[in-house]
């Protein structure tokens, strides 16, 4: 979840009612959390993304730096026929 615009966010007021107040000795001792299977394999992936941090790097100068000496060249025949494959699916 991404929270946006925190400085537009209205607080609440503590003698609102439904508002309780609790303390570390009051606070209910029976929460629990449930993690969907969809929410584990995002999990998973999160953690696989950020471990390929380096070979992605890697990459990704290497395409900079052809890019910058005008040696990169894009197979025409190849994005044509992967969009075209896409669309069907």
């Amino acid at each position: 979840m991404k929270i946006d615009r925190v400085s537009e966010l209205v607080p609440l007021r503590e003698d609102a009612p439904g508002i309780r107040k609790y303390t570390n000795q009051s606070a209910p001792a029976n929460d629990n959390v449930e993690v969907s299977q969809l929410g584990r394999l995002s999990q998973e992936i999160n953690v696989a993304v950020r471990n390929s941090d380096a070979v992605r790097a890697e990459k990704v100068a290497s395409l900079k730096q052809a890019i910058d000496n005008n040696t990169y060249n894009v197979n025409a025949q190849t994005v044509a026929t992967k969009l075209l494959q896409q669309r069907a699916d």
